[in-house]
């Protein structure tokens, strides 16, 4: 898991945003006005080439929760690129998503 208040993670998920309110989406209907996005979980994977960020990105209308989705985002040379739009959630969904990215991880094992 990555830390959701990184700067690279906030950085990935600025260029999912700008995309997003751009109307550039592909597919996902979600040029409303008003409409915040918050990253509720992250994955970071570094290879040869880069990292690649899966992040899950909340939508909210105020308070109001929305919904959520997966998108992937990769930053090669410099430059980020959405690779993948992933699955939707609907708002328990995202608690859940985002209570189990809360939770500390660990590699020990109850003996």
């Amino acid at each position: 898991m990555a830390d959701i208040r990184s700067a690279e993670v906030t950085e990935a998920e600025g260029i999912v945003v700008d995309l997003l309110k751009a109307g550039d989406h592909a597919g996902l209907a979600m040029t409303i006005p008003g409409i915040e996005f918050f990253a509720i979980g992250a994955m970071q994977l570094k290879t040869d080439q880069g990292v690649t960020y899966k992040l899950t990105l909340e939508m909210k209308d105020g308070d109001s929760c929305i919904g959520a989705f997966d998108v992937d985002v990769d930053h090669f040379s410099g430059q980020y690129n959405i690779t993948k739009w992933g699955e939707g959630y609907d708002c328990e969904q995202a608690r859940s998503i985002e209570r189990d990215y809360a939770t500390p991880f660990s590699n020990s094992t109850a003996e």
